[in-house]
């Protein structure tokens, strides 16, 4: 079915473009008196003359084709039509004046720059997503980079060089505010001939038998392994200690040995295998900590933390 708006066919449609920014040029006046209920206190809100403000009433009853006010006594109320077109008006003035916000700020945040530290598995989509979501918004803001360890991420936001981190397990830092971005599962990444490449699943006792290729300590990955073979009461052998996970994805595609990780961030690739962990505790959450101090490219960037959190909210 066509929607009568969409169609060309509404009333609105039929107005001719002057007549549409007449309307609009007269939404405030209506607002103000409807919410005011005289043309007087409607009149002192805008700082105009009353028989302007009448006269103005009047020229948009004509515009929308029936009146919008009646007069009842000492005071203005709304007409049926008035109570129906009352929050279209007052949405166009909010979004007015939403957009009149953005152009104020992306004024403000022209030449800003957003130092933004984050663990390495993260560089290949979530961040490339988030600073492309916030760009379209504030096309020349500019940001410094630093990646590496969860250790390292947190250490450059205590030391001040960086104002938001994006790490694996958020922990609370005093003059930061926490988000959690979006939760993961992580995965025993073999060989397509490994032993274990058949299954769909497997535990870390079922990895214990093998040579293993973990990260460094002080990546987070690092200590979640290590947390999963403890609670399991094994003993890892970790064959080589990886500073990257493009490493530790390598290592298991020559058939070196099983690494720890979270599923491929550019989708799974045929070199390797990818086996659900199926340990209580071999789920992660990423999130971000962010600077409280004032600044306004900050709770920009942090609104877009937020939209991508919501958009994320029900992954696994």
């Amino acid at each position: 079915m066509t929607n009568a708006h969409s169609s060309g066919n509404s009333y609105a449609a039929r107005m001719f473009g002057a007549e549409r920014r007449a309307v609009m040029a007269l939404l405030p006046l209506f607002v103000a008196v409807a919410e005011a209920g005289q043309v007087s206190a409607g009149a002192d809100d805008l700082g105009l003359p009353q028989p302007t403000v009448t006269r103005s009433l009047q020229r948009l009853a004509a515009l929308v084709g029936t009146p919008l006010l009646e007069r009842r006594g000492r005071t203005l109320q709304l007409t049926e039509a008035g109570r129906t077109f009352l929050p279209f008006a007052r949405a166009a003035l909010e979004r007015l004046d939403a957009g009149l916000d953005e152009l104020a700020r992306g004024s403000a945040l022209e030449g800003a720059t957003v130092s933004l530290a984050f663990q390495t598995l993260l560089g290949e989509r979530v961040v490339p997503d988030l600073i492309r979501s916030f760009r379209d918004r504030f096309p020349r803001t500019r940001f410094r980079l630093t990646q590496g360890s969860r250790a390292l991420c947190l250490e450059a936001l205590e030391a001040g060089d960086a104002d938001i981190a994006l790490v694996a397990e958020p922990p609370q830092l005093a003059g930061t505010r926490t988000l959690h971005l979006f939760r993961e599962r992580l995965y025993a990444t073999v060989a397509p001939d490994h032993p274990l490449a058949t299954e769909r699943e497997v535990s870390v006792a079922a990895l214990a038998a093998y040579d293993l290729a973990l990260l460094k300590h002080g990546f987070g990955l690092r200590a979640m392994a290590e947390a999963l073979f403890a609670a399991a009461a094994i003993v890892p052998r970790v064959a080589y200690e990886a500073e990257d996970f493009h490493t530790a994805r390598g290592l298991a595609a020559a058939g070196l040995a099983a690494a720890i990780l979270p599923a491929d961030p550019m989708g799974s690739r045929p070199q390797v295998r990818e086996l659900v962990l199926a340990d209580r505790g071999a789920v992660r959450t990423v999130g971000a900590l962010v600077s409280t101090r004032e600044d306004p490219a900050l709770a920009a960037f942090e609104e877009t933390l937020q939209r991508f959190a919501a958009g994320h909210a029900d992954e696994v």
